[in-house]
């Protein structure tokens, strides 16, 4: 009966222990939660403690002449008094809950959009340290930016719930890809946020795999070599039918530079409602969109038919040393004969091969080449059978016929993502995100 007090000492200077222990680290302890006496937390507190007293100041007015407090536990049909005592009690605890709750939530990250000053400075970083496939993408000015401390790599990334989803590899120095990968799933475990990257190449597959990141195939995208591009040969036939029928048919080929007139503005600008019709919305993030400061920043190739303009497309440099040269916006009108959009391909190849380029990226199939077989992941063999079964709904095969035309190199494309996570979720989080928001997934509006 001696040995409670004992035991209770014990344990008392086993925590006081554990705590001194634990301040030695307290540098590891890096999450971000909101301080206990924060101003968020102190008006949290003072509401709740305003809503409390006045509830339990109602009860007082309305049942002060009965015992309440006393009879918590009587039970009857017309025990209204400690009925509301046992409401009281009830709204206490979980008041007292919600306050435990709110000590150790998560804050979100302060995130601000780039300004003009902020996406020149990204230009700029690109042009010195080098960028990816998606890096011009960051002039649409709908991601946040990501520097590592050092300033030696930069990530673009886009938010939806606690989602930070970074849009391909980090960008930079090759030996600050690794540390921009860590310093990035750092920052969003410091508030309790899920990190993932969208559209990783498989050159850095073994960074995410280092750092605790599952893989999921997305696709696969199709790069076209252009040291011999040429329409020659039996395979070309198609390529080369649709360039002769676009000769027959009086189309012309062009490379605009600007400033562009206003009449080619509004020219440009017709094509592209033609394009989108009345059900579909601009998207974003992963794709780009009819702005003139964005597509202002590179030259724009039209086809035109009698002096006029039937389709375009806005080219996306990797800013790699002219490794890679890609299709960003690309829209025809109602005017545009069949095999323009052929012609135009093969004429924007020949271009980037005068220019210098090395491939050119005709974007990704998705889900081509993805759970192909019995010992791919449940998760990947589920999406393969969109991929056989839902064509109805999007032309997952076609799309890969016609760019298998090109004769191209086919490079996989990868999501990576918190191991315990599911990539089905994670997948319309991000297709949300595109749409800009979920409501604009279903709605143009």
């Amino acid at each position: 009966e001696h040995s409670f007090p004992t035991r209770r000492s014990s344990d008392l200077i086993y925590l006081l222990a554990l705590a001194a222990l634990l301040g030695t680290r307290r540098e590891r302890f890096d999450r971000h939660a909101y301080p206990l006496l924060s101003r968020r937390n102190l008006l949290w507190l003072a509401a709740l403690a305003a809503a409390l007293g006045g509830y339990a100041w109602l009860g007082a007015a309305l049942y002060g002449d009965e015992a309440w407090a006393a009879s918590l536990l009587h039970v009857a049909p017309g025990a209204h008094a400690p009925r509301f005592a046992r409401s009281l009690l009830a709204v206490v605890v979980t008041g007292i809950g919600m306050l435990g709750w709110l000590a150790f939530s998560m804050p979100k990250p302060r995130l601000l959009r780039p300004d003009a000053a902020a996406l020149e400075q990204a230009r700029t970083f690109y042009a010195d340290h080098g960028g990816h496939e998606f890096a011009h993408l960051t002039l649409l000015g709908d991601k946040y930016l990501f520097y590592t401390r050092d300033r030696d790599a930069l990530i673009a990334f886009g938010a939806i719930r606690n989602r930070l989803v970074a849009l391909g590899d980090p960008a930079g120095a090759p030996s600050a890809v690794e540390g921009a990968v860590l310093a990035f799933r750092q920052f969003a475990d410091r508030y309790g946020c899920v990190p993932v990257f969208y559209e990783v190449s498989e050159t850095n597959l073994h960074l995410y795999h280092d750092h605790g990141f599952g893989l999921f195939k997305l696709g696969e995208q199709a790069l076209v070599p252009l040291a011999d591009i040429s329409l020659r040969g039996k395979k070309r036939d198609d390529l080369r039918s649709a360039v002769n029928r676009a000769a027959r048919d009086g189309l012309e080929f062009c490379m605009l530079e600007h400033p562009l007139p206003e009449a080619v503005w509004a020219e440009l600008q017709g094509i592209s409602e033609q394009w989108l019709g009345k059900k579909t919305a601009e998207k974003g993030f992963s794709l780009g969109r009819f702005e003139r400061a964005y597509l202002s920043q590179t030259p724009i190739a039209v086809v035109r038919r009698a002096g006029t303009i039937v389709a375009f497309a806005s080219l996306m440099p990797d800013y790699r040393q002219r490794q890679e040269l890609s299709i960003d916006l690309m829209r025809h009108g109602t005017a545009a004969p069949p095999g323009c959009m052929d012609f135009l391909f093969v004429r924007l190849m020949e271009y980037a091969r005068d220019a210098g380029y090395a491939r050119f990226n005709l974007g990704i199939a998705p889900l081509a080449g993805v759970g192909e077989n019995e010992y791919a992941r449940p998760a990947e063999r589920f999406a393969r059978l969109a991929y056989e079964y839902g064509n109805r709904f999007y032309n997952y095969k076609g799309l890969r016929r016609y760019k298998e035309k090109f004769q191209p190199e086919w490079r996989g494309a990868y999501l990576a993502y918190p191991y315990q996570m599911s990539p089905r979720l994670l997948l319309l989080d991000i297709s949300a995100l595109i749409a800009g928001g979920y409501r604009r997934v279903f709605s143009r509006n």
